[in-house]
This record gives structure tokens, C-alpha cells and sequence, in this order.
């Protein structure tokens, strides 16, 4: 099982050998040694939000606060991690995935963490020790390839209009700072990911309306109505996988009315009033990305 499963622990991040731990007792435990420094960085953080610190104290408080923290590397047992002196004992199989606070600040981020968490190869999601952003543990199929499951992952969340931060994640020595969160999402037996075709930059191509006949628009339309429904149905808490999803599929009919449709949902449903922009915004890139798989039912 993945949880218990051996990674190198820091005392820091200035800290090149490490030690053994599990997953277990690194996710679940050990951050109870650190937990009045996170207490304090996120209260630090608050502080800074209502601008009653400056940015210069911020930013050296914040970066003392930090170098104090435990870290783990998500994805391997390492004998050293020095730059020039990476030496691997295990890959795990585990692949990180950060969520920057500046990326995402735009989402309820209890919200995300649960869209991502939906999908069945994470094992995990918790907050960033600043408790601002986030993190999940995937398992993949080819520990080998980290670097690669890391950039194909980058770019389909990105598709989605979920940016990942791609500083983190490819390297089997990047790091994490310990962390607490109260709402972890733990998944014990995740299916492994197993990336058959990795994702290449892809051209976008208009869909033309003249690929699309009026009568397949009018045989669409129980599912077009199926997937409108479902966004009439959507609250906070389902919010942004339903927009995702529906924006998604009916992309690729390829029609812009439907589009425009979809928006009128969103704008018209209460449950997304005051955030409306953003999940039109999140509409506009799913649309687009389902847009490249046409779908058509005569």
C-alpha cells in the first residue's frame, strides 16, 4: 500500500541527507513537531492579507518561518539529494502536484481539492503549509518517468483551466514543507495512473460550423438539455466539476450557441452569483478543450 511506503524526511530544507519515513506517519503525525511554526506562518499570512505587515517583513518572516519546517520528497527514498549528488534508493511511484495560492485564489479552494481528489489516481490532498494553497499525491504507473507523467499532467489540468505549479513535481528530490490540514482527503487504494499516449502540443483548430450539420444540433438536443440540467442543478461544493464537465462534453459539438447557453445557465443560477466570471471563464476553456474532440450523434 502507498501509505506506507518509505520517503526521505528533513529536519529543513537545508537538510541534505534526511531519514526514513513513512507516508503514514509523515501526512498523518510527524507534522505535530512543526505544528506551532504552521500556526504561526498562517497567521502571518492573515496578517499580510489585511496589509497589517509589510512586504519586506513578510517576506523575511515568512522565509525564516519556512526554513524551520520539516520537508519530505513526495516521490523517492533518497540516499543524498545534494544537486550534484542525487543518489536514488527507491522511487516510490508517487508523483506530486502543487496548487499555488496565486494560481487559484480565484476558487473556493475546498472545492478544487475535491475536484481533484475525484480523480481515482489521487491519493491525496491537503493543504500548502501556508494554507493558502494546496497539494495531491498521485500514483502513477512508471516511477521512471516522473518527469514526463509530470509535464503530460501540467498540460491537461491547464486544458481544464486548473494551473499546476510546474516548479514542483517532475523532480524525484523536489521537495515539500510538513503540513496540517483538517480536511485532508486520504484515498488508501488509488488506481495507478498509466499515461499510454503522452500529451503533445496540440495546434488548436476552430471546429467550423460547416463540420457540423443543422440536423445533428436538433438530434443533439436531449443531450444537450441532459447536460444543461445538470448545471441548473449545480451548488457550492459541485460547482466547478459539473461546469467542467458540461462545458466539456458538449464542446464537442462544436457550436457555439451551446456555449453561449451554458453561460446563461451559470449567470442565471444562484448558486454561482458573485464568483459568475470565473466559472464562465472556467466554461470558455472547457468548451474549448472539449471542442478538439468532436462529438457528434446523428
Amino acid at each position: 500500500m502507498w501509505i506506507d511506503k518509505q520517503v526521505s524526511l528533513y529536519a529543513s530544507h537545508l537538510d541534505k541527507i534526511g531519514r526514513p519515513a513513512t507516508y503514514r506517519q509523515i501526512l498523518l503525525s510527524l507534522f505535530d513537531k512543526d505544528f506551532p511554526i504552521i500556526y504561526k506562518l498562517r497567521q502571518l499570512e492573515k496578517s499580510h492579507d489585511n496589509q497589517q505587515v509589510n512586504d519586506f517583513d513578510y517576506k523575511n518572516k515568512k522565509t525564516e518561518l519556512k526554513s524551520k519546517l520539516q520537508c519530505f520528497a513526495p516521490s523517492a527514498l533518497l540516499g543524498a539529494r545534494a544537486t550534484n549528488n542525487i543518489n536514488e534508493i527507491d522511487r516510490t511511484g508517487i508523483m506530486q502536484l502543487d496548487f499555488d495560492y496565486a494560481d487559484i485564489q480565484d476558487y473556493d479552494i475546498e472545492e478544487l481539492k475535491q475536484c481533484v481528489f475525484n480523480l481515482n489516481f489521487i491519493c491525496f490532498c491537503g493543504l500548502s503549509c501556508s494554507g493558502k494553497g494546496f497539494y495531491a499525491l498521485a500514483l502513477i504507473a512508471e516511477p521512471e518517468r516522473l518527469n514526463e507523467y509530470a509535464e503530460h499532467c501540467f498540460k491537461i489540468f491547464q486544458q481544464y483551466g486548473i494551473k499546476v505549479d510546474t516548479s514542483k513535481g517532475r523532480n524525484v528530490n523536489d521537495l515539500r514543507y510538513l503540513s496540517y490540514d483538517a480536511n485532508i482527503l486520504i484515498r488508501e487504494e488509488p488506481e495507478i495512473l498509466r499515461i499510454r499516449h503522452f500529451k503533445k502540443k496540440e495546434v488548436f483548430k476552430q471546429v467550423n460550423s460547416t463540420n457540423h450539420p443543422e440536423k445533428s444540433f436538433a438530434a443533439n438536443s436531449g443531450l444537450i438539455n441532459k447536460k444543461l440540467n445538470e448545471l441548473k442543478q449545480a451548488n457550492v461544493g459541485s460547482r466547478f466539476i459539473t461546469v467542467q464537465n458540461v462545458a466539456y462534453t458538449l464542446g464537442g459539438l462544436g457550436k457555439q450557441e451551446v456555449l453561449k447557453e451554458i453561460k446563461a445557465v451559470i449567470i442565471n443560477n444562484n448558486s454561482f452569483a458573485g464568483q459568475e466570471n470565473k466559472y464562465l471563464k472556467i466554461a470558455d476553456e472547457c468548451f474549448k478543450a472539449g471542442s478538439k474532440k468532436p462529438l457528434i450523434i446523428l
